[in-house]
């Protein structure tokens, strides 16, 4: 399901109340039209932890999108990182994992909280400037 419907996201925003003046967010994001609400409340239910938004529509769409989104560093680590080891995704999106799998451990670090360390979240778009532990 989430290899068509998910996403493993990483986001940097400027926020004058952060000591580095960015915030870094991952996000874990499953999405579905109204209709199929009901199967976002299960996967939320499942994983017990996120909170499920609501995209609303104002197009020629009949139907608002809602989407199931895991921001909790804590969360992401202890829960959808280690179910997603253990139950592999057979797409493309197996890289963008793997990629997010390194920005939740450097955020853990606090990497996040130096010009340098921002920069190596930059980086993580670019494959081969990628940040590498000591």
């Amino acid at each position: 399901f989430v290899d068509g419907e998910g996403c493993f996201s990483v986001s940097i925003f400027k926020n004058r109340t952060t000591k580095s003046g960015f915030q870094v967010m991952p996000e874990f994001v499953v999405t579905q039209g109204q209709k199929s609400l009901d199967v976002l409340e299960k996967i939320k239910d499942f994983f017990g932890c996120g909170a499920i938004y609501v995209n609303r529509r104002y197009d020629n769409h009949k139907e608002n999108i809602y989407r199931y989104c895991v921001r909790s560093t804590k969360d992401l680590n202890e829960i959808i990182i280690p179910f997603f080891k253990a139950n592999k995704l057979l797409t493309y999106k197996k890289n963008d994992f793997e990629i997010f799998c390194r920005a939740v451990e450097m955020k853990l670090i606090n990497l996040h909280l130096t010009a340098e360390g921002l920069q190596s979240f930059r980086d993580l778009k670019n494959p081969q400037r990628l940040y590498v532990r000591p």
